[in-house]
């Protein structure tokens, strides 16, 4: 292996179409992935059920492309060059009527209301619709007890929650739980076949009752008091006991829960921890390691943003590096252990060992606010990043985008 793992084999021109909001699949069933660009606006609606956000989603454009550039399909009018603010979209591309071919689902607006549409993703014909709540959350999970994630769950970045089938028949109608937040997890913590649904300081079942909830989690929540949240959750066996731990990113500290019983394993304590990338990353300790960034910080606190900590199973401090930028994890070939990709800001991107030292900086542009700011319009100039093995050889990759180009970087 060479001493950079990473090497740029091809960059397309995306100009036009492209967007900050991009989901893959294999779409034509040749065993690669495509991506999907979905290019669409935050509406000009600030909902009080957003939280007071404009992040509900106008999309307009939704393109599939191969990887060389080929354009297979498109649907709407796409929106070309400008300036406009987009903080992602609620979109999933995922094989849910289990017909060996993935279908695109989204959540659009139009004319005031929300619809959750689904398209065929081998030729983006439209396939079927429902008007759904406020939304700019969309995950995929099985609370059927199907063995596959078929069902759709569509929410805000707060309250209210809606899961519906994959005939889009309704089966969360308008639910509201404490501390729902960006980003949910689910798993089958009970063992009945169906997941669990970690939102917020809750543990839900299938049928919407909670399993337990900690409303006593709220001082660890973001420190916003029009909407407390916890910012997103993940399910990992971090001390490899055989038992899940909940993580929740809780948009202050991360804490961390048994899954199964709500019960307090330990608190990490942050200014506004935003992410968090668990794995491998020291091989020679036990148990698993996080990784885990304040986001960007204001005021008296602005040191402190963007600065990363790495964090061993029982929430011990580890190392801590300043405006590290968010992380997450990657696999290299032959190596065993995790490495972390981070997005320092204003700096390239790069991969970090368990350590925190560099293995390979990325000649991408740098990360940064001061030329793309969300609140006056996104200039679509910063690159978002997806990890995919695209063409099932085991070897992770790393697709960067913005609304101009995709760059493919594969390992050597």
């Amino acid at each position: 292996m060479s001493s950079e793992p990473f090497q740029l084999i091809n960059e397309v021109d995306t100009t036009g179409f492209g967007d900050t909001g991009m989901r893959m699949g294999d779409l034509d069933g040749d065993g690669e992935l495509e991506v999907v660009f979905f290019q669409a606006r935050d509406c000009h609606i600030p909902r009080m059920s957003a939280g007071g956000y404009r992040h509900e989603k106008q999309v307009h454009c939704i393109t599939a492309m191969k990887l060389d550039g080929d354009v297979m399909w498109q649907e709407g009018a796409p929106l070309g060059t400008g300036h406009w603010a987009m903080h992602g979209v609620a979109a999933a591309v995922a094989d849910i009527d289990a017909n060996d071919r993935p279908e695109v689902v989204y959540v659009t607006e139009r004319s005031g209301r929300s619809y959750l549409r689904i398209l065929e993703g081998d030729r983006g014909y439209f396939r079927k619709e429902v008007e759904t709540g406020p939304n700019c959350v969309l995950q995929l999970c099985d609370i059927r007890g199907l063995g596959a994630k078929r069902d759709i769950l569509v929410s805000t970045f707060v309250n209210p929650i809606y899961i519906y089938a994959d005939d889009l028949t309704c089966l969360w109608n308008c639910h509201f739980y404490g501390g729902a937040g960006h980003r949910h997890a689910f798993g089958d913590i009970t063992g009945d076949g169906k997941d669990e649904l970690f939102i917020g300081y809750n543990c839900v079942k299938a049928d919407g009752r909670k399993l337990w909830w900690r409303p006593d989690m709220e001082p660890h929540l973001e420190e916003m008091t029009r909407a407390p949240h916890v910012d997103s959750i993940q399910l990992h066996d971090i001390n490899r006991d055989g038992r899940l731990e909940e993580l929740l990113i809780a948009g202050k500290d991360l804490v961390v829960l048994d899954a199964a019983t709500g019960e307090d394993r330990w608190v990490f304590r942050g200014e506004h921890i935003q992410t968090a990338a668990v794995g491998n990353f020291l091989p020679d300790r036990g148990g698993l390691e996080i990784f885990c960034t304040e986001r960007r910080l204001h005021g008296a606190r602005a040191a402190a943003g963007f600065r990363g900590y790495m964090v061993d199973c029982h929430g011990q401090e580890l190392w801590r590096k300043e405006k590290a930028g968010y992380g997450r994890a990657i696999k290299l070939a032959d190596r065993e252990a995790d490495y972390i990709f981070v997005t320092p800001p204003g700096h390239p991107p790069a991969i970090i060992d368990g350590l925190g030292g560099v293995v390979q900086e990325l000649d991408m542009p740098s990360f940064t606010y001061q030329v793309d700011r969300f609140d006056d319009g996104d200039t679509g100039v910063r690159c978002r990043y997806t990890m995919a093995d695209t063409n099932g050889d085991g070897r992770p990759e790393i697709l960067a985008y913005n609304r101009a180009h995709l760059w493919h970087w594969v390992q050597d």
